[in-house]
């Protein structure tokens, strides 16, 4: 059996795993349920997935045609392009990301000689706020690295959050100490320059990625947010002024900004609800509610492979029923998440069973199968999985078959599906050979070890079709 003890770490959102038995081999029926769910505390935000986000995966046209701004009101400030000098470019691969490949993120660092002011803006653009609006994002400083001569112990770094809703706000201030039409500061992180804590070693600033949020955005009118790096007596490595360096500053990194709540998304390459939207093609879901995700709900097989899955009957559905074609083509499946520890692929698989069959492996035949990249700031949102699949019919007769789709994880401690309890018209379930049930069980019914079962585990997962009427939009 998998016992895994789990807690939440609140300047990380992680877990840390205390392992008191290894994995078995065997596959048999366990006497106590070794399945885990999700330890509450620092819950990812549930129940809406995020309308637009900016992962800076093309930071080479962030400032241009994507219509961010940045700016360096630094005293004195080191000359443009320095060769170490970051303000608010590509990230490393020393500071990784929270989304995409290393680097995709932007980063501060050495803006200022030493004993300046470093003070450096990155601004979105327009945003139309209105109620409701969240700003979320990742961020994190650097820890000391034993050797490296730019950051040889860790330094305080600081971060202003600030917005203005006076359009075309362009206006930062005119040196190191103004904020220009960005006078309301909604979030300061680690705003008195403390040093790391000396109980725990865990930094004022955060070391490693961090996800913050602002709830309280302007209820209305057009306006820009602005992340503001801003640390005086700034620490630079001249030998002209050895030892006297300065104190404070080694290297901010921001990663994927999310705005939810807002009609249109002002993340340019990344626009979801554009002038060009379209509605959705034919659907089908058996969540009462496909978009509230419940935290903490789902279970996992701690450290082995874990199966979702849902069986949907085609006989008689509306959105396809009576349609003028040989084929049913599946586009893609909608699912929630609960969690996703860390960036890693799950697998969507579609398979069809004749109607009526047991809901075994062996009576399943698949159609297609795709791989698609979550990442940490998944968690509590809901993502399209795209997966193409064929089933062919006779137009004007009942489908003979059923569509069954399965949503796998390699660690299901590392990866939880998004659920609810607020009602389903077929059930949900679950498949985990490492947890003693190799063949899909029904999460309300079946036996998860000592006659545990989780019937208020229900799926969130909505497939979507392609259009028979307007194919290969």
């Amino acid at each position: 059996m998998n016992i895994v003890s789990v807690r939440w770490l609140p300047a990380v959102a992680g877990v840390v795993l205390s392992t008191a038995a290894w994995p078995s081999a065997a596959v048999a029926q366990p006497t106590v349920s070794s399945y885990q769910r999700a330890a509450p505390g620092a819950a990812p935000a549930a129940g809406e997935a995020p309308v637009c986000a900016e992962d800076f995966d093309h930071v080479d046209r962030l400032y241009g045609e994507d219509g961010w701004l940045r700016f360096n009101t630094s005293a004195l400030p080191t000359d443009w392009p320095a060769p170490t000098a970051r303000r608010w470019d590509q990230g490393s691969i020393h500071s990784g990301a929270v989304t995409g490949v290393p680097g995709s993120s932007i980063t501060a660092e050495y803006v200022a000689d030493n004993h300046g002011t470093a003070s450096v803006w990155a601004v979105t653009p327009p945003i139309d706020f209105g109620a409701g609006n969240r700003l979320s994002f990742w961020t994190r400083s650097l820890p000391a690295q034993s050797g490296n001569f730019l950051n040889p112990t860790p330094a305080p770094d600081r971060l202003f959050v600030r917005v203005c809703t006076a359009m075309p706000c362009l206006d930062v201030g005119a040196d190191e100490a103004a904020v220009g039409d960005f006078t309301t500061a909604v979030l300061a992180i680690n705003e008195n320059l403390a040093w790391p804590e000396q109980s725990d070693g865990w930094p004022a600033y955060p070391f490693y990625w961090s996800r913050y949020q602002i709830d309280d955005l302007p209820m209305s009118g057009t306006g820009r947010i602005a992340f503001h790096y801003h640390v005086p007596n700034y620490w630079w490595p001249d030998f002209a002024t050895w030892p006297n360096w300065g104190s404070n500053g080694t290297q901010v990194n921001i990663d994927a900004v999310e705005l939810q709540g807002a009609a249109r998304c002002p993340f340019r390459h990344n626009r979801l609800f554009g002038a060009g939207f379209e509605p959705t093609a034919p659907m089908l879901t058996q969540s009462v509610d496909p978009r509230t995700i419940t935290h903490p709900l789902n279970i996992g097989c701690a450290l082995q492979p874990t199966s979702y899955l849902r069986r949907f009957d085609l006989a008689g559905v509306p959105v396809l029923s009576g349609v003028a074609t040989d084929t049913i083509e599946v586009a893609s499946v909608e699912v929630g998440i609960e969690l996703a520890r860390k960036n890693q692929h799950i697998k969507t698989t579609l398979y069809t069973i004749p109607d009526g069959a047991p809901l075994t492996y062996a009576n399943l035949t698949p159609i297609g199968s795709a791989r698609t990249q979550v990442s940490i700031s998944d968690s509590g949102a809901l993502k399209n999985l795209p997966v193409a699949g064929l089933i062919e019919t006779s137009a004007g007769t009942p489908v003979a078959v059923d569509l069954v789709v399965e949503v796998t994880a390699e660690d299901g401690l590392e990866f939880l599906l998004g659920a609810n309890s607020a009602g389903q018209t077929a059930p949900s379930f679950l498949a985990a050979s490492g947890c003693g049930n190799p063949e899909p069980t029904d999460l309300a019914t079946g036996d998860f070890g000592g006659g545990v079962n989780y019937p208020d585990i229900h799926l969130i997962m909505t497939v979507n079709f392609e259009d028979p009427a307007d194919p290969g939009t």
